[in-house]
């Protein structure tokens, strides 16, 4: 299973020009895996997702996670 994470101020997903999801602040996410993944392996990746501290904190240091901005996650 793998990842692609990249920080967002908006994001959208359009197919056949129709808006299927869309995230203000947060994280969007490409997700890619097999069948031999596991829902263990899924649980181990979302927990380690959710505490990425890739947020910038009030320093202008990257110290917060999702969670700490409650932000959204848009996965695709």
């Amino acid at each position: 299973m793998k990842l692609v994470v990249q920080r967002s101020k908006k994001s959208k997903v359009l197919v056949d020009n129709k808006i299927v999801g869309k995230i203000d602040k947060g994280l969007v996410v490409l997700v890619g895996f097999t069948h031999t993944d596991t829902i263990e392996d899924i649980k181990k990746l979302t927990k380690k997702l959710v505490n990425l501290r890739i947020f910038d904190d009030e320093n202008h240091i990257m110290n917060k996670s999702i969670l700490d901005i409650k932000g959204e996650i848009l996965y695709v």
